[in-house]
């Protein structure tokens, strides 16, 4: 059974509800909603509770089950308590103004846009902190209004937004997180991939990049006996007071590991690019150290 559709719904005082093959009708103080089920789920109303029962234990029932269930207690919920949705509008001369059934929001247009607010949904308007509060009985056609309103003026995800949710704004920034995290995760895996095929030797090492936002270095490594035979970096004191682009400064890092090599006595290394991709910087490296004289 789901854990979910299982659980029976309390009815409240003055509120009622109508079940019928397909249909759910409820209606409380704060309205009245209707919803449109599956008619495979069995809805009963009794001893002051409704219970959602399913007829079998298919993979589709066992989805409708669960659904069902919320979709009922959400219009318990709604007309009971009522449910709302607030928007934020910001921006220079931006405002909203409550006429009637409608909203007109001056969002940077050369008119005023007008909203007409749908059948059993309200609106309040906070001039203070220049917010929006849709409040309805049916949840779904609550968040509908709130995202067609916001869709007047969609908000830039490259600067303040006009007309967001909260939440949204929320999720956004949950979603540029989790894209950061999405790439470090892929440059872990080509550096890991990388790993199993390169791996540097006492004749011929491995010559080791790695950037930073402002810094790039380079290491040539003996995998063998682990040990680092050259190195050299933006930060070393050859190239410490240098001056020119990122790019430049690299392949002059690129040239300077290349000469400390030779002055090791080697000729030849095995290019590691360390899970980056293989241009800007990381190329720049590769290339000062060929024109230095380096083999790979």
């Amino acid at each position: 059974m789901s854990r979910i559709g299982r659980l029976p719904i309390k009815i409240p005082e003055k509120v009622t509800v109508n079940a019928q093959p397909g249909l759910v009708q409820v209606e409380g103080p704060k309205g009245k909603v209707a919803q449109k089920l599956d008619r495979e789920m069995k809805v009963t109303v009794e001893n002051g509770q409704v219970k959602v029962d399913r007829p079998n234990d298919s993979r589709r029932s066992r989805q409708l089950h669960g659904l069902s269930r919320t979709l009922v207690a959400n219009m318990v919920q709604g007309v009971t308590q009522g449910f709302q949705r607030s928007l934020d509008i910001s921006g220079v001369g931006y405002k909203a103004e409550l006429k009637g059934k409608e909203i007109h929001l001056a969002v940077g247009f050369s008119h005023p846009v007008r909203f007409p607010l749908p059948e059993g949904v309200s609106a309040e308007y906070d001039a203070k902190a220049n917010r929006i509060t849709v409040k309805g009985a049916d949840k779904h056609l609550v968040g509908l209004t709130a995202a067609q309103i916001r869709k007047v003026r969609p908000p830039s995800t490259r600067r303040k937004p006009s007309a967001a949710s909260r939440a949204r704004r929320g999720r956004l920034k949950a979603m540029s997180e989790s894209t950061i995290q999405k790439k470090r995760d892929l440059r872990e895996r080509r550096k890991t991939r990388i790993r199993f095929k390169v791996s540097g030797s006492s004749q011929r090492p491995r010559l080791s990049v790695y950037r930073s936002l402002n810094h790039i270095y380079a290491q040539v490594i003996d995998d063998a006996s682990g040990k680092t035979l050259a190195s050299a970096s933006t930060l070393s004191p050859e190239l410490k007071d240098g001056k020119g682009k990122k790019r430049e400064l690299a392949k002059e890092v690129g040239k300077l590991v290349a000469k400390k090599c030779q002055a090791a006595q080697i000729a030849a290394v095995v290019f590691d690019r360390n899970g980056f991709n293989y241009h800007g910087r990381i190329a720049a490296v590769a290339e000062g150290a060929r024109e230095a004289g380096l083999k790979f």
